[in-house]
């Protein structure tokens, strides 16, 4: 359990909400956040607010960040005793391992959603890719490339065909457990809708990492050696010029793993109807 606060509420009241491998325990209640939501009982738990003391701010990260469509000027200290601190114009938050502090009432969903928590669950050793991904034939498919490169209306069109889930369509969190690659798509999409989201348990199935690129070229598959993969791993992983030391080395070592542990093809494609039912026939005949 892992907690989500602000330093100013005058409410007892307690939400939970399940991401990834975790569940978030909050004293504001996050309209994003609702689908999410675990709806039991448990115990008012109160966390301690502390105000951060910007005389010490490092600026280790100070930048314009393009997240989804807006821009934020961010400041990140990763040089804080216990975690890191993000700094907009408006809002900071501070987190550790085990809290998510934010110092405004409404916590900016945008951000929330993006650095806030999946820097959080760095910090837990589950790392995000930028990718789609869905389940066919009992395997994983986790689709990655650059922006244009067809993740999300591939992903749209393999959850309309037979015995296909469409998992994520943004941001999917990743973790090694036990020597396994566990997929823990419970992480909000802001790309899908409320009904669209997936909201069940993680996954530890044979999984297979596609990373794609554009091609003029009939679509098709070429197998990835492990080096390969690593550096595709690392390029498009979320958020990783917020890491400190810690997180980089974690991630570095995560990348390894999981790359030696799953298949990896590069995937050019050709951006047509055509290449979408191509690739259908493709993935289908992976072994």
């Amino acid at each position: 359990m892992r907690y989500l606060s602000n330093t100013k509420t005058d409410s007892q009241d307690q939400y939970t909400y399940h991401i990834a491998d975790s569940e978030y325990l909050s004293d504001q209640r996050i309209d994003a956040l609702s689908s999410f939501r675990k709806i039991n009982s448990c115990s008012v738990i109160h966390t301690s607010t502390v105000t951060p003391n910007y005389s010490v701010f490092s600026n280790l990260f100070n930048d314009c960040a393009h997240i989804g469509e807006n821009a934020y000027y961010l400041c990140v200290d990763s040089a804080m005793p216990t975690g890191y601190l993000l700094k907009t114009k408006n809002q900071s938050y501070q987190l550790n391992r085990k809290t998510i502090q934010c110092n405004s009432r409404c916590a900016d969903d945008t951000l929330l959603l993006g650095p806030v928590l999946i820097l959080n669950l760095a910090m837990n050793k589950v790392f995000c890719l930028h990718a789609s991904a869905f389940f066919l034939n009992d395997k994983v498919f986790i689709l990655t490339g650059n922006s244009g490169t067809g993740k999300s209306t591939i992903a749209k069109f393999m959850d309309k065909q037979p015995k296909v889930r469409r998992l994520a369509d943004d941001i999917l969190p990743l973790k090694i457990v036990d020597g396994n690659l566990t997929v823990l798509p419970n992480f909000p999409q802001l790309k899908l809708v409320a009904n669209e989201q997936y909201k069940e348990d993680a996954i530890v199935s044979e999984t297979i990492f596609l990373f794609a690129q554009k091609s003029k070229d009939e679509t098709g598959l070429a197998f990835m050696d492990t080096f390969d993969a690593i550096k595709s791993l690392v390029k498009h992983s979320v958020a990783t010029k917020l890491f400190a030391k810690n997180e980089l080395q974690n991630h570095l070592s995560f990348c390894h793993q999981a790359s030696s542990k799953v298949k990896s093809y590069r995937l050019n494609y050709q951006h047509s109807k055509k290449s979408l039912d191509r690739l259908y026939n493709l993935l289908n005949e992976i072994n």
